[in-house]
């Protein structure tokens, strides 16, 4: 949650907050999401004649959640009747998906569940979340005759948890530097504004 507000409050402090949304999405602990890839897995198989392209390559190499990202409007369609994460998260990810919510609208932090939000890499865990531009952007990226417009990613972060490695779990966001400007409306004479950063690093 403080990851998420330290965002929001970025994104407040240079004026876009205003023109962005937050979604935000569990993918729960390692239980939860092998039990919901592989029912995925088995919902997008009895679909594999209607899949895109792309999304029939995700469904052969076990990439199921990126499914769910496509923008194929065929796959949109399929994507509806998928299962949700929902159903397969354990008792103690289901608390920590309320707590996390709760503690959002507690500091009055807007946000909205978007269940087809996802992250195909499996070292990703628990909350993801992206603030959106609230304008659309033309997407051509998928194989389409008429790119779709869609909404434009400005900050997308996430919780990881890199089971073999000596710094454990971790959380932190990144964000797109040109899209941000686009959505600021900067001085004809532009000025070299000062910018301090601070980096905490703990170990034994």
């Amino acid at each position: 949650a403080d990851c998420i507000a330290t965002a929001a409050s970025m994104l407040e402090s240079i004026g876009v907050a205003n023109k962005s949304k937050l979604l935000l999405n569990t993918l729960g602990g390692r239980e939860s999401r092998g039990a919901y890839i592989q029912a995925l897995a088995d919902y997008f198989e009895s679909f594999k004649s209607s899949l895109s392209h792309d999304s029939l390559a995700r469904l052969e190499r076990g990439s199921v959640l990126r499914i769910l990202d496509s923008k194929d409007a065929t796959d949109c369609e399929i994507c509806t009747g998928a299962p949700s994460i929902q159903s397969f998260l354990t008792l103690s990810d289901a608390k920590y998906w309320d707590q996390l919510q709760g503690l959002l609208s507690a500091r009055g932090i807007q946000f909205v569940v978007d269940h087809s939000l996802v992250r195909g890499l499996d070292y990703y865990e628990q909350a993801c979340f992206e603030f959106v531009s609230s304008q659309g952007v033309v997407d051509d990226t998928e194989r389409s005759d008429q790119p779709a417009l869609v909404q434009s990613t400005v900050l997308a972060g996430g919780r990881d948890h890199l089971f073999n490695h000596p710094l454990g779990a971790g959380i932190g966001w990144a964000m797109g530097l040109e899209r941000i400007a686009s959505m600021v409306a900067l001085p004809v004479q532009h000025e070299v504004w000062p910018l301090t950063v601070g980096c905490v690093v703990g170990g034994n």
